[in-house]
């Protein structure tokens, strides 16, 4: 963050306009200075020379999932066009699979603990087990084209 806010003193270095930055927090009550020294400006030009590595690529590179990304409002741009690859999830516990924002939830019966699965990167949802689900879930999942299997297993003993 501080590179960004130094970033701006640069441009103002480089049309000859001597500036001094600030940081206000009004609720902290804090005034924090931004020094462009030059540790700021090696780490400025640092970045400057990604971005031109990166201008030059004909493809951008592959995003990366972080966490945030499920409540991020840019989630859509980052991970459209499949840049990703697309993965199955297996279910072999009993349990309630729902929908939480965005994502997917799926709370195990014996021990109560919920496992996360971000929707992004799921191309189909195979159930071996007993889940409990609801319309919210499956109307969430027809948006998303994503399609959940449920195998029934009969045994016939003799």
């Amino acid at each position: 963050m501080q590179e960004f806010n130094c970033f701006y003193l640069k441009l103002l270095r480089d049309k000859n306009v001597e500036a001094q930055g600030f940081i206000l927090l009004p609720k902290e009550k804090k005034k924090i200075p931004i020094e462009y020294d030059e540790q700021a400006e090696m780490e400025i030009k640092e970045i400057l020379l990604k971005l031109e590595e990166l201008k030059q690529l004909s493809i951008p590179p592959p995003p990366k999932w972080k966490g945030i990304c499920s409540k991020c409002g840019f989630s859509e741009l980052c991970w459209a066009g499949g840049m990703i690859e697309m993965k199955p999830i297996y279910i072999f516990q009993n349990g309630t699979l729902s929908r939480k924002g965005n994502t997917l939830a799926f709370k195990k019966s014996e021990d109560g603990k919920t496992i996360y699965f971000p929707i992004e990167n799921l191309s189909e949802i195979k159930v071996f087990g007993e889940i409990s689900i609801n319309k919210r879930l499956l109307e969430f999942l027809s948006k998303k084209t994503a399609c959940l299997f449920i195998f029934i297993t009969t045994m016939v003993f003799m």
